[in-house]
C-alpha cells in the first residue's frame, strides 16, 4: 500500500472493487484513501499493515472473462471440496498464459513483492 503513489500513473483502477468491497463492509480509513486514491480514483486496495506476505491479488472477474479461467471453480470459496484435477491444471504455465491474454486485453499483470 505504500508504493501505491510512485506507480499510479501504471495501475489499473480499482474502483469498482472498492465499491464492492464498502458497500458490504463499511469505507475505508482516511489514511486508506489517502495511500491508494489519486485524482479520485482507486488505485490499490487497502491492505492491513504488517500483511508482508505478498500473496497474489487478482481481478477474478477479470480471469474468467478475458482469460477464460474460473478461479472461483478451481479454489471454491464457499468450504466445499476442491477438485484435485482442476487445482493440477493451475500451474504455473496456465498462469502465464493467462497473464498473456491479460495484458493483451489492456491489463498488465504483475506481482508486487516490495521496492527493493
Amino acid at each position: 500500500t505504500w508504493q501505491v503513489s510512485i506507480h499510479r500513473d501504471v495501475l489499473e483502477p480499482v474502483d469498482d472493487v472498492v465499491a464492492a468491497i464498502t458497500q458490504k463492509h463499511g469505507a475505508y480509513i482516511p489514511t486508506a484513501d489517502y495511500l491508494c486514491k489519486f485524482d479520485g480514483t482507486w488505485r490499490a486496495i487497502p491492505a492491513p499493515i504488517g500483511s508482508h506476505t505478498y500473496p497474489m491479488v487478482s481481478r477474478i472477474d477479470l480471469f474468467k472473462d478475458i482469460a477464460g479461467v474460473d478461479l472461483l471453480k478451481i479454489f471454491p470459496t464457499d468450504g466445499s471440496p476442491r477438485d484435485p484435477e482442476l487445482v493440477e491444471s493451475w500451474n504455473y504455465d496456465n498462469f502465464l498464459i493467462a497473464a498473456k491474454k491479460l495484458h493483451a486485453a489492456g491489463h498488465a499483470f504483475g506481482n508486487p513483492i516490495g521496492a527493493t
